[in-house]
């Protein structure tokens, strides 16, 4: 199994199981709550500046940010 190389895959691959249900709905949601949960087991070395866009969740525009290495 490959991993997507974009959010333009990601979102090529989102639209191939639209009949799926809320299949994008279901993955913001519970992608939210992996990065929530983990936040709160950080050690306090960590400080208060980890929040859940730092674990890869943009709330305030409603998506996942996909960081790629290499990618601009």
């Amino acid at each position: 199994m490959h991993s997507p190389k974009s959010k333009a895959n990601v979102d090529t691959i989102i639209e191939r199981c639209v009949g799926a249900g809320h299949l994008r709905d279901d993955i913001l949601h519970y992608s939210k709550e992996p990065a929530e949960y983990l936040l709160s087991d950080l050690p306090s070395s960590y400080g208060e500046g980890a929040t859940s866009s730092s674990m890869g969740y943009d709330s305030i525009n409603n998506k996942i940010i996909f960081e790629l290495e290499g990618a601009h």
